[in-house]
């Protein structure tokens, strides 16, 4: 739920992990708001809006919502499965 928090990248590194930055290519709101669920809504409808008057297909569809949620519920479907074998 992206859209309700602010959103990082971390790697690992030694025992723990590193915040990235995101680069400022990927920020289409630089400055014009703080982060938090209204910046990531109106940087998703300035993708759609890119979208739209560009022809192109970079932001999420309904093809995009079923992947997510049909990957979900096979994360779910093995995670019980493996709650079941180590029983």
């Amino acid at each position: 739920m992206f859209q309700i928090d602010s959103f990082r990248v971390k790697r690992s590194k030694g025992a723990g992990f590193e915040e990235l930055p995101v680069p400022s290519r990927y920020d289409r709101l630089a400055g014009r708001l703080q982060a938090g669920p209204a910046y990531n809504v109106a940087q998703m409808y300035a993708q759609i809006y890119d979208d739209l008057t560009t022809g192109g297909r970079r932001a999420p569809d309904f093809r995009t919502a079923l992947e997510t949620h049909e990957s979900l519920d096979r994360f779910r479907a093995a995670a019980a499965k493996a709650a079941r074998q180590t029983v």
